[in-house]
């Protein structure tokens, strides 16, 4: 009986543990995983089981073949999705809900199902506020959409199928700035762009407009932000020499040619009842051709430019029937007095339109230049902005961004009604800052900022109504979404809520994720564990190091992986021009730093033994900077020799101090001269000289340390007299060019030496002034000692 019992109790035993184990299972998702047991500080969301593979070892040898993977990546992932368009229909392989090209069952799907939910989540209270008070006026403005087109012109086909979907938003009109990209003719031939719209294309699209109900009113520049007529054509009528940024109004020619200009732009805007012409942003005014005319005239700079202002617009009416009414920006008369103002009758000439692009329009426009206008101008026209004002750099437009923008207009123009009458407002969209300057947010990704910014003030507020209702219109099947794109922490992938249908809609879902894997920061690390001092000493945390390059990594094969949609979808819609300079600037250039940063985390890994504190003082600064960027092409030389430099210092570690003080004073001096030898090449003898000229005739030694303040001259050290005898064939030549002349027995000057390239005569100044026992003065900015002149004299004397 006993046996029989115990085995009994085993039996029970065994299956209550089974059963309790079942009951536990059932409790604990499966798909659990214990948390990463890491450091905060090694915390970057890639998971232990990753780090074990991410070793210094794994890394180095991926970082030495990541360029030639990179490459072939690059080209493998492009024969594959083009090959096989089908791809580019299956969307983000990492993320099922984001498909790039619907399906039709998709398109299919009620809107409705998802659009009517007033409290969508991350959409912040403050986004909605409504000014009833002022729906009348506000409704009656006219609403024109701005055009840039001097960067990132659309293809006109895309253009023609935007039309509609701007009068549905509640655009009343177009605001079109050509700048290059008008088909001038005759004289102004050649200030239009290669690839500028033609003649048809620019009739086909007035038409469109004019289908719609919509007006067109042309912008062309007449005063500031002529970069595209004054660099190259005509470059004799810049107002300064240097800058091709304002045109001079003291040149009849001037005048011609914007002349020209207005009959051109007038000619192929038949209907139009307005020209913009600029005016705005004008800094070079004033500072070149025109500050001689003010003097000579006892005209004031406000005069001036009034004048002009005035000329222009009697040019407007001559070409314009006298029916055309000008518009300026405000900003160049905001400081000009209402005296100077009505003296000149530019109230009767023009309109103004008052442009402010922040979350509060009173900081920069206060009231009393509003009383100033309501006293002038009849009617007042006013510009906020739905893309191109938060960077110039900037690539996503962010709807919360701008509609603050517009909230803040909406209460001017509380305050000012019913004293000031608002004829209309454009909604503007800059593509670049100036001619030169690199783009902003493209067309097709801002079109959900422009519908929240459009409707707001069509309906003068902006509620969960309006907000569903403009979603609705751009074929979102959920509302816009008001923030800029986040990664998700959970899948590590961005993080988006919608799909839309909007014309290229494509292309703004591809730069929502480009955008969200920017987000994907390493500058706490970069920051902490890779600055210059620890590259110079070889001085960094492994571990670091280690999942900084991991993560780095990451983020580029991410690019890699997007690269290839927006290109796809880039071209669709612009020219191949823009494709390249987008795509460099807002792709390849991120991946070209991540590479220089993975350069550098690879020579931080090489050491597995570090000194102890204080770490020996080393040469932080690039040999003979010279002032040359840090990516110019004349810089190779000077970081090839700081590399061995740096690695010969790291080697010698063991030796005692004086050793190793000696042997790195001969790498440093053997190394500057190798370099000169390169930029002697250049033409560039003022770097040679400035390493060769207290040598002395026969490799005269000076002290070691000198009174030199220079940030090229740190800390000189002494060459050897092998080192001068191999680089003889340099050094010497240059000596007998160097030595200072004063004055011969006859008391006649000696001759002047021969004009070298590149050299000012600075330090032959210096010199004599020494021997003339003047106090010394800076020598090609380093204060040097009398020692080291001492040394200048002796080789003079020597030499003679």
């Amino acid at each position: 009986m006993r046996g029989r019992s115990g085995i009994v109790f085993v039996v029970l035993f065994a299956v209550g543990l089974v059963i309790f184990y079942i009951s536990w299972r059932s409790l604990i998702s499966p798909d659990v995983t214990p948390k990463d047991n890491l450091s905060p500080q090694m915390n970057l969301g890639i998971s232990s089981k990753d780090l074990k593979i991410g070793d210094r070892a794994f890394v180095m040898n991926n970082n030495r073949e990541n360029q030639q993977v990179n490459r072939g990546f690059d080209n493998k992932l492009q024969q594959d999705i083009f090959s096989n368009k089908e791809l580019l229909h299956q969307g983000n392989p990492h993320n099922s809900r984001y498909d790039i090209l619907p399906s039709e069952n998709d398109e299919k799907q009620s809107l409705e199902n998802n659009m009517f939910r007033k409290k969508e989540k991350g959409v912040p209270e403050g986004n909605y506020r409504t000014f009833d008070e002022i729906k009348s006026p506000v409704s009656s403005m006219k609403r024109l959409v701005h055009l840039d087109l001097k960067g990132a012109a659309p293809k006109m086909n895309y253009l023609l199928d935007l039309i509609p979907v701007l009068s549905k938003l509640g655009a009343t009109g177009l605001l079109v700035e050509y700048e290059d990209m008008f088909p001038y003719s005759g004289m102004l031939s050649n200030i239009s762009a290669l690839n500028s719209y033609t003649v048809k294309e620019i009739k086909d699209f007035l038409e469109k407009a004019n289908s719609y109900k919509m007006e067109v009113i042309p912008l062309i520049q007449t005063f500031g932000h002529m970069e595209f007529v004054l660099k190259s054509v005509f470059k004799d009528l810049r107002e300064t020499k240097s800058t091709p940024q304002v045109i001079d109004v003291t040149s009849e020619r001037s005048y011609k040619v914007i002349g020209e200009m207005v009959k051109q732009i007038l000619a192929a805007h038949p209907s139009t009842s307005y020209l913009h012409i600029g005016c705005d942003e004008a800094y070079e005014f004033g500072r070149g051709a025109s500050s001689t005319y003010l003097i000579s005239k006892g005209l004031s700079k406000h005069e001036m430019m009034i004048n002009h202002l005035v000329k222009v617009a009697e040019i407007v009416k001559k070409f314009g029937d006298q029916k055309v009414v000008p518009i300026i920006w405000d900003d160049m008369i905001r400081e000009v007095s209402s005296e100077s103002i009505k003296k000149a009758e530019l109230p009767s000439l023009v309109e103004i339109m008052v442009w402010n692009y922040g979350d509060n329009v009173f900081d920069r426009v206060n009231m009393t230049i509003w009383k100033k206008y309501a006293s002038l101008f009849k009617n007042v026209w006013i510009a906020s902005a739905f893309k191109g004002a938060s960077g110039s750099r900037q690539f996503f437009a962010e709807p919360q961004y701008y509609l603050k923008n517009h909230f803040s207009w909406l209460e001017v123009i509380s305050a000012l009604t019913p004293e000031m009458r608002f004829k209309g407002m454009a909604l503007t969209g800059w593509s670049r800052y100036d001619h030169f300057a690199t783009l902003c947010e493209l067309l097709p990704v801002s079109i959900p900022s422009l519908a929240v910014c459009l409707q707001t003030m069509q309906n003068a507020g902006f509620t969960p109504d309006i907000h569903s209702n403009a979603s609705k219109i751009i074929q979102c099947d959920s509302l816009i979404e008001m923030g800029v794109p986040k990664i998700d922490k959970h899948t590590k992938l961005p993080k988006i809520t919608q799909s839309c249908r909007f014309p290229g809609h494509e292309l703004y879902h591809s730069v929502q994720e480009l955008y969200a894997y920017t987000e994907m920061s390493q500058k706490h690390r970069i920051d902490g564990w890779l600055s210059d001092y620890q590259l110079a000493h070889n001085f960094s945390n492994p571990g670091q190091l280690t999942v900084m390059s991991m993560g780095l990594n990451k983020q580029r094969n991410f690019y890699l992986q997007v690269s290839v949609p927006l290109k796809f979808y880039l071209s669709k819609y612009f020219a191949d021009d823009v494709v390249d300079e987008w795509m460099d600037e807002n792709v390849e250039e991120r991946k070209r730093y991540i590479d220089e940063l993975q350069k550098k985390i690879q020579r931080l890994l090489v050491p597995n033994v570090w000194s102890r504190h204080p770490l020996p003082r080393v040469q932080i600064a690039l040999p003979f900077d010279n002032g040359l960027s840090k990516f110019g092409s004349k810089q190779k030389s000077s970081i090839n020799g700081f590399e061995k430099q740096r690695n010969a210092q790291m080697e010698t570690q063991s030796l005692n101090f004086s050793e190793k003080r000696e042997k790195v004073k001969l790498i440093n001096a053997d190394e500057r001269l190798k370099e000169n030898e390169v930029t002697r090449t250049e033409d560039k003898y003022s770097l040679v000289k400035n390493d060769t000229r207290y040598l002395g005739r026969k490799s005269r030694r000076f002290p070691a340390k000198q009174n030199i303040s220079a940030n090229n001259f740190q800390d000189i050290s002494t060459p050897s007299q092998p080192v001068y005898s191999k680089y003889k064939d340099i050094i010497q030549p240059k000596l007998d060019e160097d030595i200072p002349r004063s004055k011969d027995k006859t008391g006649k000057p000696y001759k002047k030496r021969k004009e070298i390239k590149g050299y000012s005569g600075s330090i032959q100044n210096e010199r004599r002034a020494k021997m003339n026992n003047i106090p010394a003065q800076k020598v090609r900015g380093a204060a040097v000692s009398s020692d080291a002149l001492k040394e200048v004299e002796e080789a003079s004397k020597l030499s003679n």
